[in-house]
């Protein structure tokens, strides 16, 4: 009888939960500084394209110390230049 009391405990619990709002959490920043591999999934491309793009100057980069890292707004301009070679 207890065993059953158990899994009626965890049933209940399980349903206060899905019944209790999330707390609102913080929004996170924008990252205006990606890394390759950020840019690469944020493009929906391969590290080994991505890495051809920045190499060939497609795509620009800046260093920060010792990292190399791609603006957000060097994406936004690839994004543009791709519509207008379609165009």
């Amino acid at each position: 009888m207890k065993a059953r009391r158990s899994a009626n405990m965890i049933h209940v619990e399980t349903a206060r939960r899905k019944l209790t709002p999330s707390r609102p959490t913080a929004p996170q920043p924008i990252k205006l500084l990606l890394t390759a591999n950020e840019a690469a999934a944020a493009l929906g491309i391969g590290r080994t394209l991505f890495y051809d793009l920045l190499r060939r100057g497609t795509i620009d980069s800046v260093k920060v110390g010792a990292a190399r890292r791609v603006p957000l707004a060097a994406l936004h301009a690839y994004i543009a230049q791709l519509y207008r070679e379609v165009s």
